[in-house]
């Protein structure tokens, strides 16, 4: 909902998408109010577990995630998390991908392109920082098209429809870092 001149505007911009696991358990995303998707379904109920100190949120059961408001490049933000002892965040599984969307309800998030840590391998290929494989089924439609031979990073688009695309690694953005708990 926003307002203009006294006059709300409710914008229902949906889209319709799923997305499937490892298990070929298919879960249906929706995109509301453009700013990005949520899992149907995933959301009732959820509350954040909060971590390191408070300034970051539990996903899954193993990892704490914090959004770092700062904009900085891929590489700079890789070094912001390991001076907090931690990585750029990977989304390697579907439970880690349904904690985060349903996350984004709760915190207060201006910016709709943020880096995750998956980076262009030499073979063109793509790898989370913890070395598992990237999905091909999770790109923005047209991506990856490393524009201009430039484009060796990932950021998460929270648009609709709000899926991953490459980028130049240099660009400042915000970023999300992952501590795996023990």
């Amino acid at each position: 909902m926003c307002s203009a001149g006294g006059a709300s505007i409710l914008l229902l911009l949906t889209v319709a998408l799923s997305i499937q696991d490892a298990m070929g358990q298919s879960y249906g995303l929706v995109g509301v109010s453009g700013m990005g998707r949520r899992p149907v379904d995933a959301c009732p109920g959820f509350s954040l577990r909060a971590c390191d100190a408070g300034t970051g949120f539990i996903i899954g059961t193993d990892s704490c995630v914090t959004f770092i408001n700062e904009e900085k490049s891929y590489e700079e933000a890789e070094r912001a998390c390991r001076d907090r002892s931690s990585t750029l965040v990977s989304l390697d599984n579907i439970v880690k991908y349904r904690y985060l969307f349903c996350s984004m309800e709760h915190i207060e998030m201006p910016y709709l392109r943020i880096w995750v840590g998956a980076k262009r391998q030499d073979d063109g290929s793509f790898l989370w920082v913890n070395n598992a494989v990237f999905r091909p089924d999770i790109w923005l439609p047209g991506q990856p098209d490393n524009y201009m031979g430039e484009e060796n990073c990932v950021e998460m688009n929270w648009r609709v429809p709000s899926w991953f695309n490459d980028d130049g690694c240099w660009k400042k953005k915000p970023f999300f870092c992952e501590k795996h708990l023990a």
